[in-house]
């Protein structure tokens, strides 16, 4: 049986309809087999929400110029499975540009049907092994990436999700403790100018990990 991160998942089509309440909104998913999670929303997907909405809202109470940054700016849900983070992240900031993007065939074509479902219209969803086929510079990149696929994959994504940010952008993923949260984390502060932990429950880590200004970059070479 093909794995969730292949192109063309050979287990026979089995759909199923998922409700997902999230901030006081309702959201209604079908998923099917040969997907990630293809039961219900995964607890690391709900737990980057949570923390991603804290972290807005946060943003949003202190008045910072990070919030309009990051409310209006493009935004890329990476390995989006049956497109659970953009829709809800749409939802919550209308004003972001999301494009949704997976190797998954049969996720894209769920995740196209679960946009339209979920009120969402003319959704960029582009098929893509990583960022082969994605067209940055973002301000903002989500992912539960899939660690299945191995260290090595994984931290390929991580090093290119910096150099996809526009200056200044985040980089804001799930990893559990089992799949190597903590070496994971060292591996994001090598490569990004600060790494923040946004959320830590039930052995799951959100990161928000931010690409160095043009500022910053500017008074480190002085």
């Amino acid at each position: 049986m093909a794995h969730y991160y292949a192109s063309e998942p050979d287990s026979p089509s089995e759909e199923r309809r998922i409700e997902f309440s999230f901030n006081g909104q309702d959201f209604h998913f079908v998923s099917d087999s040969g997907v990630f999670s293809k039961n219900h929303v995964d607890k690391g997907s709900e737990y980057l929400l949570m923390a991603l909405h804290a972290f807005m809202q946060q943003l949003k109470k202190e008045s910072s110029e990070d919030y309009p940054f990051l409310a209006s700016g493009r935004a890329l849900d990476l390995g989006c499975g049956y497109g659970v983070l953009g829709i809800v992240a749409k939802r919550l900031w209308p004003g972001q540009r999301w494009t949704c993007s997976d190797v998954n065939r049969r996720a894209l074509d769920l995740t196209r049907r679960n946009a339209e479902a979920n009120g969402i219209y003319h959704a960029d969803v582009r098929e893509s092994a990583g960022f082969d086929n994605l067209e940055g510079p973002f301000e903002l990149i989500v992912s539960n990436p899939p660690i299945r696929t191995g260290k090595e994959t994984i931290y390929g994504l991580f090093e290119e999700a910096e150099r996809q940010l526009v200056p200044g952008g985040f980089f804001i993923c799930v990893i559990g403790k089992k799949q190597g949260a903590a070496s994971a984390r060292h591996f994001l502060e090598s490569r990004f100018h600060k790494v923040e932990v946004l959320f830590k429950k039930k052995g799951f880590s959100v990161f928000a990990c931010r690409r160095q200004t043009d500022e910053q970059k500017a008074g480190a070479s002085e």
